[in-house]
This record gives structure tokens, C-alpha cells and sequence, in this order.
């Protein structure tokens, strides 16, 4: 047999392994920057309803002090809420067994949870407003709802945080 036709038969052999391998290094690159954003807009998603949604439940506290009836804008925080939890589930979602993702999925957590004792704290307020509760009582409400509304904002950090840690930045 002709040596020099093997070895052309083998160099043809190794570069088409070498085109292979180089493809599907390609691919699973792009999948991966691919599944980095999708993790990114999901965080971005979500932090985005967090914010939303606390505009409704700091109107709650404005109505009572206006006089406003209770139920006074109950659908719309009722609306942004299931945004809240429908961005949760999608980033929960794009995130699963994605190395480095559990750190945002749990920061994540915690800011919705955060988020909701806001939503107590501000109910607490427009109750003791309209309860015409002592003024140390709602004095009290009203710490509550500002150390909760700081720790929220802190959260925003931290999920963006968290979010950057996950995608590198995508």
C-alpha cells in the first residue's frame, strides 16, 4: 500500500476530528452565553416587578393617610405580585443546575420574601393610621416599614449582585 496515500488518508481523517471538536466547542460556547442570558434577563425581570411592586404597597400607607377606602388599589398590587412570582419561577427555571446560580436563586428568594414583609409592614401602617392608633404605636409602623424598605433596596443590590456573579457580567 502507498504510504503516502495513508498519510493523506490520515491527515484528511484528523482534520475533519479537528473540525469536529472545534464545532462543537463553538456550539457549546454559544449555548452556554446563550443560557448566561436568559439567567441575566430573568434576574433583571424580577428586580424589575420588585420594584414595581413596591410602589403599590407604599401608595397603600398614602391612601390611608388620605382617607382612601382600604381596598384602595388592592388589584393593582394583586397584579404586581403575580408578576413578582411569575419572574421568580422563570429565573428559578432558567437558572436550575446552572454552576454558580444557586447563590442568586437563594439571594432572589430572600428579596421576594423581603419584599412581602414590606407589603406586612405597610399594612400595619395603614391599619394603625386608620385604627387612630396612639402615636408610639404607629410611630412603631412606621420603623417597621422604613427598615423594611431599606433591607428591600439593599436586596436590589445584592440580586443585581448576585446576578453579575452568575453571567459574568452577560
Amino acid at each position: 500500500m502507498n504510504t503516502d496515500a495513508l498519510v493523506a488518508a490520515s491527515s484528511v481523517l484528523a482534520g475533519a476530528g479537528m473540525t469536529g471538536l472545534i464545532q462543537y466547542a463553538t456550539v457549546a460556547r454559544t449555548a452556554r452565553a446563550r443560557q448566561r442570558a436568559r439567567i441575566g434577563e430573568a434576574a433583571d425581570a424580577l428586580g424589575g416587578a420588585l420594584i414595581d411592586y413596591r410602589r403599590p404597597v407604599y401608595l397603600k400607607v398614602t391612601a390611608a393617610r388620605d382617607g382612601a377606602d382600604a381596598a384602595s388599589g388592592r388589584e393593582a398590587r394583586w397584579a404586581a405580585w403575580s408578576t413578582v412570582t411569575r419572574s421568580l419561577g422563570r429565573l428559578q427555571r432558567v437558572a436550575a443546575g446552572i454552576a454558580g446560580a444557586s447563590d442568586l436563586v437563594r439571594v432572589a428568594r430572600e428579596a421576594v420574601a423581603t419584599t412581602a414583609a414590606l407589603n406586612d409592614a405597610a399594612s400595619d401602617v395603614a391599619s394603625a393610621i386608620r385604627g387612630r392608633a396612639p402615636a408610639s404605636r404607629l410611630a412603631e409602623a412606621e420603623d417597621a416599614l422604613a427598615e423594611a424598605g431599606d433591607e428591600a433596596r439593599h436586596l436590589d443590590e445584592q440580586l443585581m449582585a448576585a446576578a453579575i456573579r452568575a453571567t459574568g457580567g452577560a
